[in-house]
Parts: structure tokens; sequence; C-alpha cells
């Protein structure tokens, strides 16, 4: 995504957020139910007893539109 957003854009800033919360269990299943990594899994059927936070990660990328 970084490599397709540079090619039409000047990259200016590149920040990686990283933020850690807790999570009750029905929200580690609603959760689970977004995840695109389990689409084609029945998340009913998971151990997820042992979940108690979940980590989000993203990363910010500011830039100018390249003048051609």
């Amino acid at each position: 995504m970084v490599e397709q957003f540079s090619e039409h854009v000047d990259v200016i800033e590149n920040h990686t957020v990283s933020r850690t919360f807790a999570m009750p269990p029905e929200d580690v299943l609603a959760f689970a139910h977004m995840t695109p990594l389990l689409f084609n899994v029945d998340v009913e059927q998971l151990d997820l007893s042992r979940v108690r936070e979940l980590t989000i990660e993203a990363q910010i990328l500011v830039g100018r539109v390249c003048e051609d």
C-alpha cells in the first residue's frame, strides 16, 4: 500500500501508531467477525476465551499530490 501511495503522491510523513485495548468477550467475538483473515472461518467454533486484549496498528501516510 505504501508503494502504491508513493506512486501518486510525494510522501511527506509516514507514522506507525499502535494501541492495545482491553477487550470484553463480546467485543472479542465482534472483532473476530470483522477480521479479514477470519472471513472464511466459522468464528463461533473458535476458542477465543483466552483473548483479553486487542492491539490495533496502523500506518498513517501524509502526502502531497505529485505535479507532473
